[in-house]
């Protein structure tokens, strides 16, 4: 479709109007950050046309906005936002094959900090993708990050017992493929970040920056950043802080615009 790699990072794709270079299209497939930036609509829904074709039940066909695994819908009667990852979570379904699966009402049990009860050895590569794609879907599924964390740290040497828990969650997931948070404001769809940093409290020696990104002032943050960085001083510290929290802002706003929900410049840190 003429989108070109971006040098250093084969998984980020960039296509740019050959008569007007301020009209472009960028995606980036990772998939623990997928995302997308764009001022080019037309060529990102032909991609996503091509992408619907070549990948079946890929892509939502919902009236949400799409982007990239996730839909999402704006009610201005009481200002609320709601995001929703239906078609990825049957994509996930679809690809391990949980059609006999009996659902379940939780991602876990009781037992999910106890050592495993079959501690036969299964295939490392399909468990590691099982693990990958529950990482993927914590971008919404937030209620799944407990079992995920867990069943993420037997990445190295799973057992059956470790898939069978893994499982468990798809099981969930199969009962509850249209759960999907909602934030309301009053104010319109209005990004708040905020951020911090802790210094040489840690074994490192490190700092360590907390972002965290809600719409409207009393919603839970739909995005939660963590890193470790090398910081001089305290002042460094909270300065990569607000570094690491202006590019993720700048990020956000761009893709909250394109949803047609245009931030404030004015808008108070």
């Amino acid at each position: 479709m003429g989108y070109l790699q971006f040098e250093g990072d084969p998984r980020k794709f960039k296509i740019t109007c050959p008569t007007d270079p301020t009209t472009f299209a960028i995606i980036n497939t990772h998939i623990d950050d997928g995302g997308a930036l764009l001022t080019w609509r037309s060529k990102y829904e032909e991609t996503l046309q091509a992408l619907r074709n070549r990948y079946p039940v890929t892509l939502d066909s919902s009236p949400m906005d799409r982007y990239l695994g996730m839909g999402f819908s704006y009610n201005p009667a009481i200002g609320s936002l709601t995001a929703s990852m239906l078609h990825s979570v049957l994509k996930v379904l679809s690809t391990f094959c949980t059609d006999s699966l009996p659902v379940q009402r939780t991602p876990y049990t009781m037992d999910l900090f106890d050592l495993t009860d079959d501690p036969t050895s299964v295939d490392d590569l399909t468990y590691q993708q099982l693990a990958g794609v529950l990482v993927w879907l914590l971008k919404l599924r937030f209620e799944l990050q407990l079992a995920v964390i867990m069943a993420c740290t037997h990445n190295a040497a799973p057992s059956q017992g470790d898939l069978t828990k893994a499982i468990r969650i798809l099981a969930y997931l199969k009962g509850t493929p249209e759960l999907e948070p909602t934030w309301v404001t009053t104010d319109g769809p209005k990004l708040i970040a905020s951020c911090d940093a802790a210094f040489a409290v840690h074994s490192t020696v490190g700092s360590q920056p907390f972002l965290s990104f809600r719409i409207g002032q009393d919603n839970a943050p739909f995005s939660q950043v963590q890193r470790t960085k090398i910081s001089l001083n305290p002042t460094h510290s909270e300065c990569n802080a607000y570094t690491i929290a202006t590019e993720h802002v700048k990020f956000y706003c761009t893709y909250l615009t394109w949803l047609g929900y245009t931030q404030s410049s004015h808008q108070h840190p």
